[in-house]
């Protein structure tokens, strides 16, 4: 892959936000209900190597409710707690 020679912003690690269950540790998307076939996925090696950048791998809910907290609505709370309901439900809270 080739990055793009920008001079907007320099990349410098890559985050992917996918539902769960996933390892955060290994990087493996382990088996979510709506990705049917994705077992034991390994989405952060393959990424990390084609970018030789640092790529880290967190729930979905975790990561929207840490987008909120820091740069959405409850960026000027000391508390957010965040809830999505989607193909799975999920809770979140940010102190």
């Amino acid at each position: 892959m080739t990055l793009s020679t920008s001079t907007e912003f320099v990349l410098s690690n890559i985050g992917i936000a996918a539902p769960g269950p996933l390892d955060t540790k290994t990087g493996l998307l382990l088996s979510p209900p709506n990705l049917p076939g994705w077992d034991e996925v390994d989405l952060v090696n393959p990424l990390s190597s084609a970018f030789d950048l640092p790529v880290f791998l967190e729930n979905d809910a975790n990561a929207a409710a840490l987008g909120e907290a820091l740069n959405g609505a409850g960026r000027h709370s000391s508390s957010v707690y965040y809830v999505t309901v989607s193909t799975g439900i999920g809770g979140v809270l940010s102190i």
